[in-house]
Formats: C-alpha cells, sequence, structure tokens
C-alpha cells in the first residue's frame, strides 16, 4: 500500500492501480473492527527507494511562481534534472541529479518566497521521530494483566 500511496514519478502502471485498489477495500480489515480498533504498526521504515533520490516536494506553492522562479532559487543547489510544479495539483517536486543537493536546498530554509514548506519526497525519518505514532501515554503499550479466575 505504501509503495502505491505517492508512486515514484507520481504514476501507477495499470497493474498498480489494481493492487492499490484491492488493498483500500481491505485497509479497514487491517486498521479496524466492529468492536474495537486495531492498529497495525509497522516501526521498520525502508531504506529510500532509488527511485525518489533528489527529489524535492514544494508545498503550498505561492501565487504566480512558475518554473523559471524554481529553477532559479534552487539551481545553487545542483543541478536540476525536472521540475513539475503541477503534481497531483497539490505540490510540486523538483528533481535534482543528486540526493545532496535535495538535502541542501531542504536544510536552506529561504524558499519562503516560492511555497510554505519543503521536504525531500520520501520521507526517512525515524519511526520514533515521526510524533504522530507516539501513544498517548506509556500505558498505553504496557501489558495487561489478566485477572485470577475467582477460587470455588
Amino acid at each position: 500500500m505504501l509503495c502505491t500511496q505517492h508512486p515514484p514519478k507520481g504514476k501507477r502502471t495499470d497493474a498498480e492501480n489494481e493492487a492499490f485498489g484491492r488493498a483500500l477495500d481491505i485497509m479497514g480489515d487491517v486498521y479496524a473492527s466492529a468492536v474495537g480498533t486495531t492498529v497495525l504498526q509497522i516501526e521498520e521504515i525502508p531504506p529510500r527507494p532509488q527511485e525518489f533520490d533528489g527529489e524535492l516536494c514544494l508545498f503550498g506553492l505561492k501565487a504566480g511562481v512558475g518554473e523559471a522562479a524554481v529553477r532559479e532559487a534552487l539551481c545553487r543547489f545542483g543541478e536540476i534534472e525536472s521540475c513539475d510544479l503541477a503534481f497531483e495539483s497539490s505540490y510540486g517536486i523538483v528533481c535534482f541529479t543528486t540526493h545532496a543537493a535535495a538535502l541542501q536546498a531542504k536544510a536552506a530554509n529561504g524558499l519562503s518566497e516560492l511555497c510554505s514548506g519543503v521536504d525531500t519526497r520520501y520521507n526517512e525519518r525515524s519511526y520514533d521521530g515521526r510524533g504522530w505514532c507516539d501513544p498517548p501515554r506509556p500505558s498505553s503499550r504496557a501489558p495487561i494483566p489478566c485477572a485470577a479466575a475467582p477460587h470455588t
């Protein structure tokens, strides 16, 4: 499911679309039940696939920002291979020839004239560092002892 939610280069094959549809149909079976909620946590973050190398997302593009302005602002970080400002109609993707260039652009924090935020396309942040997956209280991960059966 994760690999086809936001596929590399924004395109799914027909087979991937079919698999994605099947996954959506049963996702509720894995996530929840009628009598309670079960969440499957996969804490291992797989290494970044090669197809995501060099990809930088531009979120909340400012009105009137075009490809020329993006290339001009980002070329100081490295050679730009492609620039798609209409990716999924919600954000733009700039692809540098190296991943190091994308990381430098992300770290620069000086792109507010272009957009409201930037990040690499593949989220490599550790599971524990993501924040949203932290349980609300420490006891939520503690085993719950069973009550002893009454003696008769």
